[in-house]
C-alpha cells in the first residue's frame, strides 16, 4: 500500500469516452466525507453535449448514484460546457477531459466494512458529422468505512 496516487477503482470504455471513477479517501470513518470523481476523457475531435445542452433534444450528459445504506451523496457538481462552433450553431459541449464532482458522507451509524456504490453516466458522444447513439456506463465500485 504505500501508494500515495491510487489507479481508478472502476474504468470502462465507450467508443471514444473512457469513463474512470476515483476517490480522495479509499476509507472514511463513520461521520466524515470522502470526494467521488467521476471522469470522463474524451477522444480528440470527439465532444459530448454537455449537462445543460443548448437545445432539449440533445442528450445531456447525465448521473445517477446508487449508494449503500448509511452513505448519502451531496450535491454534484459538473463542468460548465464549452460552447463549440458545430454544423452551424454554437452547443454547450465536453471535451477533452471532464470531472463531475459528488460528496460522500457516511453517517454516524453508517455500518462498517465495504461501503458498495455505482455510477450510472449517461452521455452521446458526436463528431463534426455525426452522433454516436446514447450510452449508459455503470462504473461499480466500494469504499470501505470504519
Amino acid at each position: 500500500a504505500g501508494a500515495t496516487t491510487p489507479g481508478p477503482l472502476a474504468r470502462a470504455q465507450r467508443g471514444p469516452v473512457i469513463a474512470t471513477a476515483t476517490v480522495d479517501k479509499r476509507r472514511i470513518a463513520p461521520g466524515e466525507m470522502a470526494e467521488l470523481a467521476l471522469a470522463l476523457e474524451i477522444d480528440p475531435g470527439w465532444h459530448i453535449q454537455s449537462a445543460k445542452p443548448t437545445r432539449s433534444a440533445l442528450v445531456a450528459t447525465s448521473v445517477e448514484l446508487g449508494v449503500a445504506e448509511g452513505l448519502a451523496p451531496g450535491e454534484m457538481h459538473f463542468p460548465d460546457g464549452s460552447l463549440a462552433p458545430i454544423g452551424g450553431e454554437k452547443l454547450s459541449v465536453y471535451q477533452g477531459k471532464v470531472v463531475v464532482k459528488v460528496p460522500i458522507t457516511a453517517a454516524h451509524d453508517c455500518p462498517p466494512g465495504r461501503a458498495p456504490l455505482i455510477a450510472r453516466i449517461r452521455f452521446q458522444a458526436c463528431d463534426d458529422t455525426r452522433c454516436l447513439a446514447p450510452e449508459r456506463v455503470e462504473l461499480e465500485f466500494a469504499i470501505e468505512v470504519g
